[in-house]
């Protein structure tokens, strides 16, 4: 969903796109306060909107810069950065930098289609996020063939 709101913010058209993200990140945002985890120092939700597009047109402009390396614990699980991944991706960018850190787990619950669906996301919603997905690895798939 937010490579879906990345492309929006290119120019995409995209109507529901800001909506399905601030509805994402609105629960997302609950969800770790009640298990006791922060978010981060965005603190709300028009932040996070206003962040995304910053971000999308710093990477546009410039992008992606090295010193903002993607974290990853030992498994690869990103431990932050997921914004900037999004946008690599919407951008076309194959080399991310990734830092790893070696002594530490992702921490959150996964985000995965149970998630949110048990948080009441619209079926349309859920139909389109899985079909952008889909599509996702699709492509990914086809950019990077088994040789």
């Amino acid at each position: 969903m937010k490579v879906r709101f990345i492309k929006h913010l290119r120019g995409g058209g995209d109507r529901d796109a800001e909506r399905v993200y601030r509805w994402h990140i609105d629960r997302r945002r609950y969800a770790n306060a009640k298990i006791g985890l922060g978010m981060d120092s965005k603190g709300s939700t028009d932040n996070y909107v206003a962040a995304a597009y910053q971000l999308c047109a710093s990477m546009g402009n410039a992008g992606f810069i090295a010193r903002f390396a993607i974290p990853v614990d030992v498994d690869g699980v990103l431990l932050d950065g997921s914004h900037r991944l999004a946008c690599a991706i919407v951008y076309g960018i194959d080399a991310i930098p990734v830092i790893t850190y070696r002594g530490r787990r992702a921490h959150a619950p996964p985000w995965d289609f149970e998630w949110f669906f048990s948080k009441g996301m619209p079926r349309d919603d859920l139909v389109q996020t899985v079909s952008d997905l889909v599509a996702l690895i699709d492509t990914r798939r086809h950019q990077d063939p088994v040789k």
